[in-house]
């Protein structure tokens, strides 16, 4: 989980810090079409909460029922980086060093050239 969602915020990251986690979960669901957006949202929203429980120590993992949800959150988030680093290396829009930040989006959402 832990590296897998690191890697997703090396890719997602947005050109500034502020509201990290918003901001990776907004960029991977816009990675998506249109009306698989909300649930990427919220499934890389809950794999960062996990995540962030984990490495500050604020759950528990013991007995059979936290090892299946943390193995079937691990599973989702190196899906999700899967996913993303697909959609990096295919599309020619994501290639080179650009920011996934507001205007990089604003531009895709209201048909304008990059």
């Amino acid at each position: 989980i832990v590296d897998a969602v690191i890697g997703l915020e090396i890719l997602l990251k947005p050109a500034d810090a502020d509201e990290l986690n918003f901001r990776v979960a907004l960029n991977y669901a816009f990675l998506g079409p249109p009306e698989c957006r909300r649930q990427r949202f919220d499934e890389i929203r809950d794999i960062q909460k996990l995540r962030n429980k984990i490495v500050h120590g604020s759950t528990r993992h013991r007995g059979p029922e936290a090892e299946e949800r943390l193995g079937k959150a691990a599973e989702a988030a190196m899906n999700a980086l899967r996913d993303a680093l697909k959609r990096f290396i295919t599309d020619p829009s994501l290639q080179g060093n650009k920011p996934l930040d507001a205007e990089f989006w604003l531009k895709r959402l209201f048909d304008q050239k990059e």
